[in-house]
């Protein structure tokens, strides 16, 4: 009887109430310099200070609903790097091709976490 019920019971288990997405973009400070980025989600700024050698996620974004995977470059409204002593960044943030995608579709949810990487010659 206890294996009847497991086995009608399993097919409830095996669907999701609620699927999620989660989109997370990463600056990576491989430079010598500590970085400032200033990003923007949703009309929520912030201000993060990543020093060398470290990564920091700047923008984190989490929604109900799965998605696909979308273009790094537009996580965020807006996000700028400059250095603790005013270097402007060369590299361009707005480039797609600048970011490393990694995108995770399981049965209820979506990851991707999108990382920049900074290196002396960026500046």
């Amino acid at each position: 009887m206890k294996k009847a019920f497991f086995l009608l019971t399993l097919p409830l288990f095996s669907f999701c109430c609620e699927s999620s997405e989660t989109k997370i973009q990463t600056i990576k400070n491989n430079s010598k310099d500590t970085l400032v980025v200033e990003s923007t989600l949703s009309g929520t700024s912030s201000n993060t200070l990543v020093f060398p050698d470290k990564e920091t996620d700047v923008t984190y974004d989490y929604n109900f609903g799965s998605s696909a995977e979308v273009l790094c470059n537009s996580i965020s409204d807006s996000i700028s790097v400059t250095t603790t002593t005013k270097k402007k960044l060369k590299k361009d943030l707005k480039n797609n091709d600048n970011w490393v995608s990694k995108y995770e579709k399981g049965k209820c949810s979506t990851h991707q976490k999108c990382t920049f990487e900074i290196v002396d010659k960026d500046f």
